[in-house]
């Protein structure tokens, strides 16, 4: 299951992703905004995307660049939110 959510979110981060970078490329401390370009715009779209791919919601006490501006920390919250949603 980890691997698989591992995938799914790399794959949504190159599609909102401002310049050329393959799913390989995307490391734990890999950060969306000085590393990706990714602006708010596109880090809406990029939660608005993991939420409906994973059936699950990102509470407000998560949507901070603390804690989703770097790869390792979404990975966790995502893995975090569809533990407690089974």
């Amino acid at each position: 299951m980890e691997q698989n959510i591992d995938i799914s979110l790399k794959e949504i981060i190159v599609r909102y992703c401002l310049v050329g970078i393959a799913c390989d490329d995307i490391n734990e401390d890999t950060d969306l905004i000085n590393d990706l370009g990714y602006d708010s715009i596109n880090v809406l779209r990029f939660l608005a995307e993991v939420q409906n791919k994973f059936d699950i919601e990102i509470e407000d006490e998560y949507l901070s660049m603390e804690t989703l501006g770097r790869y390792g920390n979404i990975k966790e919250v995502v893995l975090s939110r569809v533990k407690c949603a089974k």
